[in-house]
């Protein structure tokens, strides 16, 4: 059963964030989806979110680092990469920067399908990566430490 639910999650990576899939959403969302923090609810909420940041980030791809699955739930660590090439949380303008973040994603399943999601990204480094929020010295390629 755990392995079933790993491979659904990664269906969830792969089709419908990196392909695109929105047609997807329907079987592998529960109509009584929630996602959190942020609160999207239902399967138009889950097809909301992956539009939102398909809009934002041009080239847009998840890569699969690992998975833990345990009773109903499956942890999947995730490195994003794409470009920010449209308007990311509803009034950040475009950069045109190339952005890498990582992502720990939990999906919930009740009857084969996500009936929660919780997604925690390092929205840090993103704002640092596009200008929004300074990176400090330390942090810049061939800054000094000293």
């Amino acid at each position: 059963m755990l392995e079933e639910l790993k491979a659904l999650s990664q269906r969830v990576i792969t089709e419908i964030f990196n392909a695109g899939d929105l047609d997807a959403v329907e079987e592998l969302f529960h109509p009584q989806y929630v996602q959190k923090p942020v609160g999207y609810r239902g399967q138009e909420g889950a097809r909301r979110y992956v539009e939102e940041l398909r809009a934002a980030f041009s080239e847009l791809n998840f890569d699969l680092v690992g998975q833990i699955a345990e009773e109903d739930s499956v942890v999947n660590l995730l490195i994003m990469n794409g470009h920010h090439t449209g308007l990311l949380l509803g009034h950040i303008p475009p950069s045109g920067k190339e952005v890498v973040a990582i992502y720990a994603v939990i999906h919930r399943f009740v009857d084969g399908r996500v009936v929660e999601g919780v997604i925690i990204s390092d929205q840090l480094s993103v704002m640092q990566q596009i200008g929004v929020v300074p990176t400090p010295v330390w942090g810049e390629a061939g800054g000094e430490t000293s």
